[in-house]
C-alpha cells in the first residue's frame, strides 16, 4: 500500500455532526475532473472511486464530489476522506499522507458520521468544529461543501482521497485511493471569494477617567456564518473632548457578554486621560476582512 491513513486516531470519544441529506454544490462555472487511472480498487472489494470532481464559487465555498463504480459503495458502512494539503507543502502537516494539513471525512458505522480534522503536528488528526462543512450521498456519488477559509486555502490546495470498507482505513484491508501512486493532485482556486461581514453584536465599558476604556465587535462573515475570531484588521480611534487619544491596543479577547455564549471579539482598549472627567467620548471600532468593513461608534461622557 503506497501510503499509512489514520482514521483511528480522530474516531473515538468525538461526538461529529450527523450527514446532511441534500447538499446544493458550490456551482462553479468550470468544475476540474480528476478520473482514476485504475480500472478497479487498488484493493478488492473496495469502494471504486472512478473520479473527483472539484468546483468553487464566489461565497468562498468548495464542493467536492467524489464518483464511485455503482454498487461499489455503501454510506451507511464505508467510510470517505478527503486528505487537504492546504499550504501545498508536502514536508508540513502529516508527511505520511503527502502533507495533510486538514482531513474532510464521512464515517460509517453507528458511531461514524461528518467530521473535519486537523493534524495535529506530531501523531493524529484532532476533531476541530466547522461551521460551513455539509455533506450528502446521491446515488453513487458522495458530495463533501466547505468554506475555503476554514482551510487556510486561498489560490489553491494539493489533495488526495481515500475509501474504505469499515470507518476505520487504519484497520481495513479493503480500501481505494485517487492518485494512487501516493501523491497529490492540484486544484486552483476559480472564484475570487467575495466575503463580506456583518456586525452582529457589540459592547463598550463605561468610561472613567484615568482607567481603562474598552469597545468590542463581534463580525460574522458571510462565507461561514460564523464570527471572527482572528485574521482581520482592526482599526480604532478616540477622541476626548476634541482631542485625538493615541496608545489604542487591539486584539481578539474572549467576551462573557455575547448573547450566544462565551465567544472572542475584535477589542480596542485605551487609558482615559486623569482630567477628562467630564468630556465627551467619541470612539470608533472598524474591522476589516477581504475588502469588507463593519463599524461601530460609541459616544458617552466621561465619570470621574
Amino acid at each position: 500500500m503506497p501510503r499509512t491513513f489514520r482514521y483511528s486516531a480522530i474516531a473515538a470519544g468525538i461526538a461529529v455532526v450527523a450527514l446532511m441529506v441534500a447538499v446544493a454544490p458550490a456551482g462553479a462555472g468550470n468544475p476540474v475532473t480528476y478520473t482514476a487511472t485504475d480500472p478497479s480498487p487498488d484493493t478488492s472489494g473496495a469502494p471504486d472511486i472512478t473520479s473527483v470532481v472539484i468546483s468553487d464559487n464566489t461565497a468562498g465555498l468548495i464542493t467536492i464530489q467524489l464518483n464511485f463504480a455503482p454498487g461499489t459503495e455503501q454510506q451507511s458502512q464505508d467510510s470517505f476522506g478527503v486528505y487537504i494539503d492546504s499550504d501545498q507543502n508536502p514536508t508540513t502537516g502529516d508527511t505520511s499522507a503527502a502533507g495533510t494539513d486538514y482531513l474532510v471525512q464521512w464515517a460509517g458505522g453507528t458511531d461514524g458520521g461528518l467530521g473535519l480534522y486537523k493534524w495535529d503536528g506530531s501523531s493524529s488528526y484532532v476533531f476541530t468544529d466547522s461551521s460551513s462543512l455539509k455533506g450528502s450521498f446521491s446515488g453513487d456519488s458522495q458530495y463533501f461543501v466547505i468554506a475555503a477559509s476554514e482551510l487556510g486555502i486561498t489560490d489553491g490546495f494539493n489533495f488526495n482521497v481515500a475509501a474504505a470498507v469499515g470507518p476505520d482505513s487504519s484497520t481495513s484491508s479493503q480500501i481505494d485511493f485517487i492518485p494512487e501512486d501516493g501523491t497529490n493532485a492540484h486544484y486552483s482556486m476559480q472564484s475570487k471569494a467575495q466575503i463580506t461581514l456583518k456586525l452582529s453584536d457589540w459592547e463598550d465599558f463605561v468610561p472613567e477617567a484615568g482607567k481603562t476604556y474598552a469597545t468590542a465587535i463581534i463580525a460574522t462573515r458571510s462565507d461561514t456564518g460564523a464570527p471572527l475570531t482572528a485574521g482581520a484588521t482592526i482599526t480604532c480611534t478616540l477622541k476626548v473632548g476634541g482631542r485625538t487619544v493615541t496608545g489604542a491596543s487591539h486584539g481578539f479577547t474572549s467576551v462573557r457578554w455575547y448573547k450566544g455564549g462565551l465567544k472572542k471579539a475584535a477589542v480596542c482598549s485605551w487609558r482615559l486621560p486623569t482630567t477628562s472627567a467630564g468630556a465627551k467620548l467619541t470612539a470608533k471600532e472598524s474591522v476589516t476582512l477581504a475588502g469588507s468593513t463593519v463599524s461601530k461608534v460609541y459616544t458617552a461622557r466621561i465619570k470621574k
